[in-house]
């Protein structure tokens, strides 16, 4: 049935859904109407929000990219290189290898989010390469989709905001601890249905026969890897000094550990924390320090970045859309709606779809909680639902739909070199499957804690 579903996606997707960056227009236009029709907003409104919300992930943009970017770099780098092939390489058969991806994927996932992206993305990569029989683009689904099972892990942005004390909305329902969320039974439960299912799932997608066009037989560092034939020559007469600075080990070993002991740090004395720019500021150093040479390190990133055009040129206008969604009240519009139709046992299920709906055009944890919390937690108090009861359906929401829109699978597909119609339709199997198991569980298990 699955791998039916999933034909059927593929066949649909490939005759009417366009790629990744002109999709995002459409996606944008959508929700420019949607503001007109549905909200207050006049017109001039929606095209000045339209205009500053471009600006609006900047700074996030560039963490992506540099997470992403320093990600396969140190993944290239060949100590690194060998231990990535070779577990890629175990992985064998076609439907085993999707299924213990997916397993992988998952369980890293739900640990660390930040870090579940980068190396899902990396192994991803490493399996395409070096299996002839796997099809891209649900290697990439199977990693990409371990994003669900995150959102109600242990570092999700929704669970981990309302863990922490003086929160957005504290003053309505407190400090709700780990032990109400990503370790009440009820959420652990969800979480082993989501990641063995979803890993079966995938398994059940794989095709039988199939020639992998991205399979290149022995996936090896480029040794030779360095300045191109003009710079070469231009630099044939550089001092042993420069050479040294530019490609010798012991000088990249010492700004490598320089890095890593300032990252060391920054996370025991300055208490950062797993974040994004804590992850970046270690693979910096890490991917220094394993490659030993700065040369073939710079050329490395170099063509890392190539594959990251995706996220400068689509972010600035996911950022727009998400702008709309709250700047104009349209989330706020959706979720009410949604609220006023539920009972004290159907509001987790009705928040979890609307939270899936929101989250196709707000693909951003924090502001997607920040958007509904208003409207979500004066529906608990009033039918008398327990506000944990609310949060974790609104953080597996925000992840369901993901799988539906390419705002965080960008990366990785730039990574992989896969195109978003080849991801699609097994991530949209695996949204049905989701949004079913979902459904059921928030509306028929969390009624009995």
């Amino acid at each position: 049935m699955w791998s039916k579903m999933a034909n059927f996606a593929d066949r649909f997707i490939a005759k009417y859904i366009p790629e990744a960056f002109p999709l995002s227009f459409v996606l944008l236009v959508f929700v420019m109407i949607l503001s007109l029709i549905l909200t207050d907003a006049g017109i001039v409104n929606i095209f000045n929000v339209t205009g500053y919300g471009t600006a609006s992930l900047l700074s996030f943009s560039m963490q992506i990219v540099l997470n992403m970017v320093l990600g396969y770099v140190f993944a290239q780098a060949p100590p690194v290189k060998r231990v990535l092939t070779n577990i890629a390489k175990s992985l064998k058969g076609t439907a085993s290898c999707i299924f213990w991806l997916a397993i992988i994927s998952n369980i890293i996932h739900w640990i660390n989010v930040t870090v579940g992206m980068l190396a899902a993305a990396v192994l991803a990569n490493e399996v395409i390469r070096n299996n002839k029989e796997v099809k891209p683009g649900l290697v990439v689904a199977a990693a990409y989709a371990g994003m669900i099972p995150s959102a109600i892990g242990f570092s999700p942005a929704i669970i981990s905001q309302v863990a922490s004390p003086g929160h957005t909305f504290e003053e309505a329902i407190g400090i709700i601890p780990r032990s109400l969320t990503s370790m009440n039974p009820a959420v652990l439960g969800l979480s082993v249905v989501l990641v063995v299912g979803m890993a079966i799932v995938f398994a059940l997608m794989a095709p039988k026969s199939y020639d992998n066009p991205l399979y290149v037989g022995e996936s090896t560092v480029v040794e030779n890897e360095g300045y191109d034939e003009d710079e070469s020559e231009y630099k044939k007469d550089a001092s042993g000094v420069v050479r040294f600075i530019e490609s010798g080990s012991i000088w990249a070993y010492i700004c490598g550990i320089i890095v890593i002991l300032g990252g060391i740090a920054w996370f025991v004395v300055g208490k950062c924390g797993v974040t994004f720019d804590w992850i970046n500021c270690m693979l910096f150093g890490l991917s220094i320090f394993f490659w030993g040479d700065f040369t073939k390190c710079g050329k490395c990133i170099a063509n890392a970045c190539k594959s990251m055009w995706g996220v400068v040129a689509c972010y600035p206008i996911y950022a727009t859309i998400m702008k709309l969604m709250t700047d104009t009240g349209l989330a706020g519009v959706m979720s009410t709606w949604i609220a006023s139709v539920s009972t004290t046992d159907t509001l987790p299920a009705f928040a979890y779809i609307s939270a899936g709906l929101v989250n196709i055009f707000v693909p951003s944890a924090g502001g997607q909680w920040v958007v509904q919390a208003p409207f979500m937690i004066p529906a608990a108090q009033q039918l008398g639902t327990a506000a944990w009861k609310i949060v974790i359906p609104v953080a597996l929401g925000d992840c369901w739909t993901n799988m539906l829109q390419p705002f965080w699978a960008i990366p990785i597909l730039g990574i992989c070199r896969v195109k978003v119609k080849e991801m699609i339709p097994f991530t949209f199997a695996i949204t049905v499957f989701t949004g079913i198991v979902g459904i059921l569980w928030f509306a028929l298990v969390f009624r009995f804690f």
